[in-house]
């Protein structure tokens, strides 16, 4: 993961080393635990602090899971998570290349387990990406940042990227599992593919397409993986296993 060294203004006496900063959060490491990071806001406005109260009690309502990032406590200060030093799988693949493609469709079926595992407590990450999904240390898939994750039925008050789709909320924006599946398109596509679903688009360009139900191209995708992805964004699939069933099973499983 980058090391952005400048970003200090609001660190914490117990970080040593920020790490990054993303859209609500900073994120750093612990003096003393270096397997350990601190997630703390970036600026404290109310929609900020919504996002930290959100992700505190979504992983209060989360058990733990091996595909789930470590959940160690949280307080006034931030939320303390286990660090993935791979970073997200985006930032992973840009600097060293994807897996061969059992080592795709295996980070591809961890992310599904992550999934189901979120929905199976009632809850939708709203927010599902490549860069919402970490790489441990053995670069296995650990899902993050529910500073979105709501309870199905709830009012949304965060979405996926655009490039995702994000902009497609269901009907008055109440969360819905069908939400998250339809996210997982081009969370697959980008795995399998190594790129962005319409990566050659800006942001509102891209939103437009989805709004017409336009989808990127899967033409240099495998048939069998294309269908899976094709099927996520039609709405083919009402659970994640029913997902994880369909996609092939890697090799090395």
């Amino acid at each position: 993961m980058q090391v952005y060294p400048n970003i200090v203004k609001s660190k914490p006496p117990i970080v040593s080393t920020v790490l990054a900063r993303g859209s609500y959060a900073y994120v750093g490491i612990l003096h003393g635990h270096p397997s350990t990071v601190l997630k703390w806001p970036a600026i404290r406005d109310p929609h900020t602090l919504e996002c930290f109260e959100t992700e505190k009690r979504a992983f209060e309502l989360l058990s733990q899971h091996q595909h789930i990032v470590n959940y160690l406590w949280a307080n006034e200060t931030g939320i303390c998570l286990e660090y993935c030093a791979w970073g997200p799988i985006r930032y992973h693949y840009g600097c060293h290349g994807l897996p061969d493609i059992n080592g795709r469709l295996l980070w591809c079926h961890q992310a599904i387990s992550a999934v189901a595992h979120l929905h199976s407590k009632g809850l939708v990450h709203c927010d599902i990406s490549t860069r919402n999904c970490l790489l441990a240390e053995n670069l296995d898939v650990k899902l993050c940042d529910f500073g979105a994750t709501v309870r199905a039925g709830e009012f949304m008050h965060g979405v996926a990227e655009l490039h995702y789709g994000g902009a497609r909320r269901p009907q008055d924006s109440l969360a819905c599992i069908s939400y998250d599946l339809f996210c997982m398109g081009g969370l697959l596509y980008e795995i399998i593919g190594g790129k962005q679903p319409f990566g050659d688009l800006d942001r509102f360009d891209a939103m437009q397409k989805y709004l017409q139900e336009v989808y990127p191209s899967l033409d240099g995708i495998d048939p069998q993986y294309a269908r899976v992805i094709q099927n996520c964004w039609s709405g083919k699939y009402n659970t994640a296993e029913e997902l994880g069933n369909d996609l092939p099973i890697p090799d090395i499983i």
